[in-house]
């Protein structure tokens, strides 16, 4: 999928010791021009050099089972074009963070 990195924004030194290292800013390019989308929030984290990509997500109770569920707040129906977002947004993220934030890696 076409995505744009549209910024990282990195922790402070404080959050940096659990892994934590900043949230991500992408936009969606591949979509018509009458559906524009950007996605804010994508918390980043490496540790030891593992990657892991927390997309914008909220808690709730499911009304039949009574326990907590996670559920994402933004997704694609089509479950392949939301695994491609995902991707694309793992492996550009990566790639824009290791060349534009190398210090926030050190």
């Amino acid at each position: 999928m076409d995505i744009e990195v549209v910024e990282f924004y990195p922790e402070s030194e404080k959050a940096k010791h659990r892994g934590y290292i900043g949230s991500m800013h992408v936009y969606v390019c591949d979509l018509d021009n009458a559906v524009q989308i950007d996605v804010r929030g994508i918390s980043v984290f490496n540790n030891k050099g593992f990657w892991f990509f927390k997309f914008p997500a909220r808690k709730g109770i499911d009304q039949d089972t009574k326990k907590p569920v996670n559920y994402p707040i933004f997704s694609f129906t089509d479950r392949e074009k939301d695994k491609s977002f995902r991707k694309s947004v793992i492996d550009l993220g990566q790639e824009y963070i290791k060349k534009n934030f190398a210090e926030v890696l050190a």
